[in-house]
């Protein structure tokens, strides 16, 4: 027994060690891992030091490399403003791309048409500068000094060779001429802006435009510059510029435009290459490339293409939907051509054009009516003339208002955007034939098309149904004033819809840009007062709305000391939402303005060209453009000046959009006293005439 309990005494301390050597084992192991891992979170914090090291000498060295192919640029004299955007003198930046002084800059910097510019070169001369060409798609301007040493010319890189997520380096030189101020981000897309641009989230802003996009190499990518995938509207060179500080900034390849440096030397401008032809539908993501006209005379002329004609092939780029083809178009200037493969009638053709330049101006073909906007679910095919013009080819050849028209040019015809895409494929002067229904009979009539007349003589009298003419509306549909502001959206916005409103009815879609005074005084007001305020604000309109059928949508600016350049696209976002919800009628949907508001009006426009179909600017400064502003076979646009007086920079401008026929009508107002109002009743009267015959072909 005393063995046992010897021996089981001895067991009993030998675990009670090993119990005792386990928990001593144990929180060895807990200060082992402890040290391990504070010894590893400063092996990690020495290898990130030592790679931002790394990351940051590289960006010095890169800096340093191309820093001595970089100048400072001073213009001075020009305009202050273009349009909305304040251009300013600040410097600017440009690069060397040859070695006996030519530079390469965004145009940006020089649209208000500079007295003279001097440039700062690298060591620290400074030289006269002169414009040499502009490059009028991408938005550069090559210029020249002369130089008595060669100028360092930097690295470029291709696209091909650079990758999406890579480090870039955006530099400028606005600051100093000297030492070049940076910003970096990654490269986060190659081909954007239709193949133009590359794209980049690092700071892009006018203290930079002109200046290089490089890589961690040294190698310039590319010139930045603002660009905007929408239309540059009346102002080019500054679309895009509302986007700095945004995250999202874009550089032109350097190599692009290599090839075509030695043209530009030789003081000749690039232009976008123009084909001239327009395809069926709004949606280029959806939308396959079908063609709808063909302008006369155009490249597309030239090479017999027609309407229904479908483009499948363009550069050897299989096309399935219209975005790809203005990829594959939009890189390309004109005098430069392209292989198409499009399909007709089930067969395939191929072609070779050589794009132009520029488009000769297109006029208006006018055949002398004005359809009606009937109810959208009448079951009778053609279209029916609401009004005829006097003297018009139509009324010379025995038409007359309620007839229906069934074909043009043995097209057939069921509304007012396939009567003018068939039109559009026809020229003033030329000769075409109208199956026409006079009181259920039909004739065809031949005719000869006369050109689009900019006023209207006579009174339009409105168009209006019967009730029993208009089907039931299974739900009520909200009249009246209502509130139209876009969720976020800080701009004011509110509706004026028609207690007459019928959905089977195309309506007008008046914009009316208030002035910016009006934003100030609605920011402070009840809603009870708001309401109030809008009614007399929308005094003159709503008789109208409710004789003529129209819709108004009234816009406020959200500062009162004016109208900012981003403020385009929320209008746009306003109108695309109202398009949406009501039966509108496509050739009367317009933008109206007065003062500041009509130049926003202008301005907005000729950006949103898919959809406005008319401007209206009350005595309003219209911006001076650089820009060819071409007419367009579809996507018709007509403007109304109203003024007492007008400027010499509105009057050319005017006369400009007159050379390239657009239907201009300016009315001059006479000097009587007028309160608060800029327009008289009377000249309104005028002004919704005008509205109606928008829709005349």
């Amino acid at each position: 027994m005393k063995r046992i309990f010897k021996e089981g005494t001895r067991e009993k301390g030998f675990a009670k060690e090993r119990f005792e050597f386990g928990i001593r084992s144990f929180w060895f192991a807990i200060l082992f891992f402890i040290a391990s891992f504070v010894n590893l979170s400063e092996l990690a914090a020495q290898q990130d030091d030592k790679l931002l090291q790394l990351q940051e000498g590289a960006i010095v060295k890169a800096t340093q490399k191309v820093s001595p192919s970089i100048v400072q640029i001073q213009a001075f004299g020009g305009l202050e403003a273009v349009g909305e955007v304040v251009v300013g003198t600040a410097p600017t930046t440009g690069i060397v791309v040859s070695p006996d002084g030519y530079l390469l800059s965004s145009l940006f910097s020089f649209v208000q048409m500079p007295s003279s510019i001097t440039v700062t070169l690298p060591d620290g001369q400074m030289k006269v500068a002169k414009i040499v060409a502009r490059d009028h798609a991408r938005m550069l301007i090559l210029l020249k000094v002369e130089v008595e040493e060669p100028l360092l010319v930097p690295e470029f890189v291709d696209r091909n060779e650079l990758q999406v997520g890579q480090t870039v380096i955006a530099l400028g030189k606005t600051f100093s001429p000297k030492t070049a101020n940076l910003s970096v981000g990654i490269l986060s897309a190659k081909e954007r802006i239709y193949g133009k641009a590359i794209q980049t989230d690092a700071k892009i802003s006018p203290v930079n435009y002109g200046g290089p996009l490089i890589d961690l190499y040294g190698r310039v990518t590319g010139v930045l510059v603002p660009l905007s995938p929408q239309p540059a509207g009346a102002v080019e060179g500054v679309a895009g510029a509302q986007w700095y500080d945004s995250g999202i900034g874009f550089a032109v390849p350097v190599t692009d435009i290599l090839p075509h440096l030695e043209k530009m030397k030789k003081g000749e401008d690039l232009y976008p290459g123009k084909i001239g032809l327009n395809l069926k539908g709004k949606n280029l993501y959806v939308d396959t490339a079908e063609v709808t006209s063909v302008i006369p005379n155009s490249p597309a002329a030239k090479a017999g293409f027609k309407p229904k004609d479908k483009i499948i092939r363009a550069g050897g780029i299989t096309i399935e939907r219209q975005a790809q083809f203005h990829h594959v178009l939009g890189k390309l200037y004109g005098g430069e051509t392209l292989e198409l493969t499009y399909l007709r009638e089930g067969k395939e053709s191929q072609v070779t054009v050589t794009l132009a330049e520029k488009l000769l101006p297109y006029r208006f073909p006018f055949l002398g009516v004005l359809a009606g906007n009937e109810p959208t679910d009448q079951s009778e095919s053609g279209l029916q003339i609401r009004y005829l013009f006097p003297d018009s080819p139509a009324e010379k050849a025995g038409l007359a208002a309620e007839d229906r028209i069934h074909t043009i040019a043995k097209e057939p015809v069921n509304s007012w955007d396939e009567a003018i895409a068939i039109l559009a494929t026809h020229s003033v002067g030329e000769k075409v034939t109208i199956e026409v229904a006079t009181k259920g009979e039909r004739s065809v009539k031949e005719v000869t098309l006369a050109s689009l007349p900019t006023t209207i003589k006579t009174e339009i009298p409105p168009w209006s149904f019967e009730a029993t003419d208009l089907p039931e509306v299974e739900k009520e549909i909200e009249t009246g004033f209502l509130e139209a502001k876009l969720g976020d959206e800080k701009n004011g916005a509110f509706l004026y819809v028609p207690k007459n409103y019928h959905p089977a009815v195309s309506h007008g879609l008046i914009v009316h840009l208030l002035s910016p005074a009006d934003r100030h005084e609605s920011a402070t007001l009840t809603p009870e007062k708001l309401l109030e305020k809008r009614r007399a604000l929308s005094k003159k309109w709503r008789p109208y709305c409710e004789e003529r059928n129209w819709i108004l949508l009234a816009i406020e600016p959200t500062d009162h000391r004016g109208w900012g350049p981003t403020e385009g696209d929320v209008i746009q976002k306003i109108v695309q939402r109202q398009l949406g919800r009501y039966t509108i009628d496509p050739a009367r949907t317009l933008l109206y303005g007065e003062g500041a508001s009509g130049a926003m009006a202008y301005m907005t426009g000729f950006a949103q060209r898919s959809w406005c179909r008319g401007i209206i600017a009350i005595e309003a400064e219209l911006p001076m453009s650089r820009a060819v502003l071409q007419n367009d076979p579809i996507e018709r646009l007509a403007i109304y000046y109203g003024a007492h007086k007008k400027t010499e920079e509105t009057a050319s401008v005017l006369a400009g959009l007159a050379k390239q026929f657009f239907p201009i009508t300016e009315k001059e107002f006479s000097r009587q006293k007028r309160g608060n109002e800029k327009v008289t009743d009377a000249e309104f009267d005028e002004i919704a005439q005008w509205i109606d015959a928008l829709g005349r072909f």
